[in-house]
C-alpha cells in the first residue's frame, strides 16, 4: 500500500490544524537551534579553557623541569669535580689519620655549601666504607630499605641521574653513583644524594605565575604513587585513572565542585611522571552559570508569549473562516437565503478574512 505524500496529508488538514502545526514546527525549530547554539558556545568555551589551562600547565611544567635540570647540573658539577673526588677519596680511606680526614670532610661541606639553594633539604654523600657527609637543613633520614633500593637504582644507572620520591612527603631524591676514571676504568667512590623540597619549589613557581589568588589544585604523580602533594585522597579517588592519551582534559564533579582537569607528562624517568592541573569550572564560568536559568526562563517566556499570540491569530482566522464555510454549507443545503446579520466592513480596521466574510454576505444579498 502506497503511503500518501506528506504534502497531500498536510493539505488535507483543516486550516486551524495547519496553523497550529506550523506554529509547533517553528517553535521547535527555534528552540532546537537556540539550544544547539548555546551548547556550541559552551563547547567552544571548554576548548578555550583547555587552551588556557594547558598553557598554564605548560608554564608550570617547564619551570619545574628547569628547576629539576638545575639540580641535575649541580649534581654533575659536584660528583665529577676533581676537588670533591680528591677529598672524598681521603674521607673514604680508613688508613687516613683523623686530621686529614676531618679537613677533607670540611672541604666537601664547603663544596656542598657553595651549591646549596633554598629548595634543597640537604646534600649527602654516602661513602663505600659507610660514612655519611651531609650539609643542609636536616640530615639524610631515609630507611635502610629505601636507601638500598636507591643505591641499586644508581648502580643500574651507571653514573646517570636517578629520581625517586622520598618517604618524607612531598620531597624528591636526586641521586647518582660517583665514578672516578682510573687506569681507563671507572672506580666507584660512593653516592651523591640531593633531597629537594618539592612543596617549596612548586609553591614558588605558582606564586610567580598566579599572584591574583586564583585557586586550583596541582598534582604530580609517578605511576601509581602521588609525589605532590604528599597526601591527597581526592587525587587517589578521582584523578589517578582519569586521563588517557586521547583524553587531554575532563570535567568532573569532585567533592561538590565541578573541576576542569588537564594533564601533561614530565620528561622524568622515561616520561612516567605526570603533572595534573584542576581548575574550579563553576568559578570561571560563574557568569555563564548565572545566565543559564535566565536564558531558559527567557526562552520559555518568549515561546509562551509567541504561542499565545499565534493562538489568538489562529482563533481569529479560523473563526472567520469557519463562519464562511458554514454559510456556504447552508446555501448549499437550503439555497440562497438572507444572512442573519449584515456585515459592513471597514477596511481600515478589519482584517482580510473579516472583509471576505462581509463581501460574501453582500454577494448573497445581491
Amino acid at each position: 500500500m502506497k503511503l500518501p505524500h506528506f504534502t497531500y496529508s498536510f493539505n488535507d488538514l483543516k486550516l486551524k490544524h495547519r496553523l497550529i502545526l506550523i506554529i509547533i514546527v517553528v517553535a521547535a525549530t527555534i528552540t532546537g537551534f537556540t539550544l544547539f547554539g548555546f551548547n556550541y558556545v559552551i563547547h567552544q568555551y571548554n576548548k578555550l579553557l583547555y587552551g588556557q589551562t594547558a598553557n598554564s600547565l605548560s608554564f608550570v611544567s617547564d619551570e619545574l623541569m628547569y628547576q629539576l635540570e638545575s639540580i641535575e647540573t649541580v649534581s654533575s658539577y659536584i660528583a665529577y669535580g676533581s676537588a670533591f673526588q680528591e677529598n672524598l677519596a681521603v674521607c673514604s680511606t680508613s688508613k687516613s689519620s683523623p686530621l686529614p680526614a676531618q679537613k677533607a670532610r670540611n672541604e666537601i661541606i664547603a663544596i656542598f655549601n657553595q651549591y646549596y639553594t633554598s629548595d634543597m633539604v640537604h646534600l649527602t654523600t654516602l661513602t663505600p666504607n659507610g660514612k655519611k657527609i651531609w650539609w643542609g637543613k636536616t640530615s639524610y633520614s631515609e630507611s635502610e630499605e629505601a636507601t638500598q633500593r636507591l643505591m641499586e637504582a644508581c648502580d643500574n644507572a651507571n653514573g646517570r641521574l636517578v629520581w625517586r620520591p622520598s618517604e618524607k612527603g612531598a620531597r624528591l631524591l636526586c641521586a647518582r653513583k660517583i665514578l672516578k676514571v682510573k687506569n681507563l676504568s671507572l672506580k666507584p667512590m660512593g653516592y651523591l644524594i640531593i633531597e629537594i623540597d618539592l612543596q617549596d619549589t612548586v609553591q614558588d613557581i605558582l606564586k610567580s605565575r598566579y599572584s591574583n589568588g586564583q585557586h586550583f589544585d596541582l598534582f604530580i604523580s609517578s605511576g601509581e604513587q602521588l609525589i605532590y602533594p604528599a597526601d591527597n585522597e581526592s587525587y587517589l579517588r578521582h584523578y589517578q585513572k582519569l586521563f588517557s592519551d586521547t583524553q587531554p582534559y575532563a570535567i568532573k564533579n569532585i567533592d561538590g565542585r565541578r573541576m576542569f582537569i588537564t594533564f601533561a607528562k614530565l620528561p622524568v624517568e622515561n616520561g612516567t611522571w605526570r603533572i595534573s592541573l584542576a581548575v574550579p569550572y563553576d568559578n570561571i564560568f560563574h557568569s555563564i552559570n548565572r545566565l543559564i536559568p535566565v536564558f531558559v526562563f527567557s526562552l520559555i517566556l518568549s515561546i509562551s508569549i509567541a504561542t499565545f499570540l499565534a493562538g489568538r491569530i489562529v482563533k481569529n482566522i479560523s473563526y472567520q473562516f469557519n463562519m464562511l464555510v458554514e454559510k456556504m454549507e447552508r446555501i448549499k443545503k437550503e439555497g440562497i437565503m438572507k444572512p442573519q446579520a449584515a456585515l459592513t466592513p471597514s477596511t481600515n480596521s478589519q482584517d482580510e478574512m473579516t472583509i471576505l466574510n462581509a463581501s460574501f454576505d453582500q454577494m448573497v444579498v445581491e
